[in-house]
């Protein structure tokens, strides 16, 4: 397969003339042909397709976002069929995230500046959005488009749980604050995330405008043009149906045509949906359902006319095909290394392919590493971490072994968090090895937030409170101005509370308010005036709050992420960029101001008077010359 990365990414698939697949002289036999072993990869790909298929040519799929894995089989399903049948197809360079004119509807001259010309080619099956005209000149009149829908509000849950950190900051709130306001009448912005993204994704990739949603008479007048130009319009929650119905347009056999679907998740089931927010989202999403509704019957109706008990021995073919394939093919304790050269670039990729010997490293990695990547990975958590891969702020030697304590899982990230292990063996110096860490944990002497900890890796983060009885000795984690968590005591009174971030402000089942905090903390019932990005005084004894520091101009705070790390200040002011990141300006004690964002900033006090004490610099960042001043002072002094 002959790969070219061009000024617009389009690819030629030269199958196999450039590989040399299917020698002529080798008749088709059974899949696969276990025969000597230098031709065993010969085969694979003849072997597709017998002499009585006649496969369809000109096929053009028209893609849309919010259909993972199934959506993603169809495309692999037609890069077989060209890869079999010596098609030529416009092929991507990265066949998840490619669109062809986006905001724009599609453009077929964008392919004449790789091949000179805009005809020759017999698959397209690209993101873009809809315009018949323009698919025609590339794959003639006589072509056969398909499509595939998914339920509307399924699909914007996928598109907002694909990159929720982007979508957040476009809409002013994750998904379940978009649906709690849509359930009171205040509907989210109706404009489109990078001009691509949003609302009635589906009416919008069929080439209908933003402002024409509202119009009943436009909507139907694009249900009925889809209706007379789409030969197929496939179900993503009925993907095996569909595919049995584009095994008969496509006039293929049951092994070019199977592929291992992962499973159809509803992504209602992980949000807090229920039937009214599900109803204000399909009204915010109306045309897409309307369109939806219309071809829910149509598939229904089509399934009816060619038959329930042929879908069903079709789909039970592929069934058997799959486990076929997977049997056959795939052997993890047997990697093969393949390359592949781009063309523009001269860049050299490499990976490995768990594989058979025999089988073609070429047909077996452009068709079957996805069909079985499931199988070939590994599974479960990580339960490693190299001493070279640990966040540089637990500053670990780089000849003390090859392996670093891996936190376990808990309230704090990996890299925002200090294992206890680490803080009592290389920071405290109370133990000289990780078996003596154990024992100590083990003797129930160390708390952390006022509860006992018994794991040595447990992930203690940003202002818990380490607290050791038999020493009575209190910590709390906090960041000095190198990016470090400094060693910093503080009294018994002051181990008594700690301070959190809002990070989530929600509605609960029963309508019983809550927040989320960045430990990880739910909590039920807070002053509604507490907003996200504020700061609560939390009780340790109770986990109650008991006071909340608002996020406003001239309040202080500490920076917990980004370059300025560890650094205090008051806030200046805050740049709003919806769709980006949020830009605060800080002022420290000495006038030096930076910049920051929203995100890494944690309010800690009220006006210039901090809630919790800070270590020996007071978050006061000096330039490199100004610290030589200090130690040279502090040289002279003594």
């Amino acid at each position: 397969m002959q790969i070219q990365l061009g000024v617009h990414w389009i690819a030629k698939v030269c199958l196999r003339e450039k590989f040399n697949i299917v020698p002529k002289d080798i008749d088709s036999k059974e899949f696969p042909a276990p025969v000597v072993q230098e031709h065993k990869s010969r085969r694979y790909a003849q072997a597709y397709e017998r002499p009585r298929y006649h496969p369809r040519r000109k096929i053009g799929y028209l893609r849309h976002h919010g259909l993972p894995n199934n959506g993603e089989n169809i495309v692999r399903v037609l890069y077989k069929l060209a890869y079999c049948t010596d098609l030529t197809v416009v092929l991507p360079n990265d066949t998840s995230v490619f669109s062809m004119g986006y905001p724009n509807t599609f453009q077929a001259n964008l392919t004449e500046d790789l091949y000179g010309n805009t005809e020759g080619f017999d698959i397209i099956a690209v993101h873009a959005r809809w315009d018949l005209e323009e698919y025609n000149k590339l794959l003639v009149d006589e072509a056969k488009y398909i499509t595939m829908l998914r339920n509307p509000v399924d699909a914007f849950l996928e598109m907002c749980e694909e990159n929720p950190e982007v979508f957040t900051r476009f809409y002013g709130g994750d998904i379940n604050e978009i649906i709690s306001k849509m359930k009171i009448g205040i509907m989210p912005r109706k404009d489109r995330l990078g001009g691509i993204i949003g609302r009635n994704q589906f009416a919008w990739n069929f080439g209908m405008n933003d402002t024409d949603f509202e119009n009943m008479e436009k909507v139907d007048q694009l249900i009925d043009h889809i209706d007379k130009t789409f030969h197929l319009v496939m179900l993503y929650e009925r993907y095996n149906e569909s595919v049995a119905l584009l095994q008969k347009l496509l006039n293929v056999s049951t092994r070019l045509i199977a592929i291992n679907n992962g499973p159809v998740l509803s992504l209602s089931e992980r949000v807090s949906l229920d039937a009214d927010g599900r109803k204000a989202l399909e009204s915010f999403l109306s045309t897409d359902v309307k369109i939806y509704t219309h071809f829910k019957r149509k598939f229904e109706e089509l399934i009816k006319n060619v038959g329930e008990e042929e879908i069903r021995k079709t789909m039970e073919e592929q069934e058997k095909q799959n486990e076929l394939n997977y049997k056959t093919c795939y052997d993890p304790n047997n990697i093969h290394y393949s390359t592949i050269v781009t063309a523009e670039t001269g860049i050299e990729m490499s990976w490995a392919v768990p594989f058979k010997d025999g089988y073609s490293d070429c047909s077996n990695r452009q068709l079957y590493t996805d069909d079985i990547k499931l199988h070939c990975e590994a599974r479960g958590p990580k339960k490693h971490l190299k001493r070279l891969a640990a966040p540089k702020a637990w500053m670990l030697d780089k000849l003390g072994g090859v392996f670093a304590p891996r936190p376990s899982t808990g309230p704090h990230k990996l890299r925002e968090s200090l294992p206890l292990i680490v803080f009592l063996r290389n920071r405290l110096k109370y133990a000289l090895t990780g078996a003596e860490v154990t024992k100590i944990v083990m003797q129930r002497l160390i708390k952390v937030d006022g509860k006992v900890r018994t794991d040595s890796n447990f992930p203690a983060g940003f202002m818990d409170v380490i607290s050791i009885d038999k020493t009575n000795e209190n910590f709390r984690l906090i960041y000095d101005v190198k990016g470090r968590f400094a060693i910093h005591r503080i009294t018994a009174e002051e181990a008594k509370y700690k301070l959190c971030k809002v990070k989530k402000v929600a509605t609960g089942p029963k309508g019983i308010p809550y927040i989320c905090t960045h430990d990880g903390r739910t909590i039920r019932y807070p002053d509604p005036l507490v907003k996200v990005n504020d700061s609560v005084q939390l009780d340790i004894a109770t986990g109650k709050m008991t006071d909340f520091i608002k996020f406003d101009s001239g309040n202080l705070c500490m920076i917990t992420g980004g370059r300025n790390l560890g650094r205090v200040g008051t806030i200046v002011s805050r740049e709003r960029h919806p769709g980006s990141f949020d830009i605060v300006h800080i002022k420290d004690a000495l006038g030096h101001t930076f910049a920051t964002r929203l995100n890494n900033v944690f309010i800690i006090g009220k006006g210039t008077k901090p809630y919790v004490s800070l270590p020996r610099d007071k978050g006061i960042k000096l330039s490199i010359s100004e610290e030589r001043m200090r130690r040279l002072a502090a040289k002279q002094a003594v």
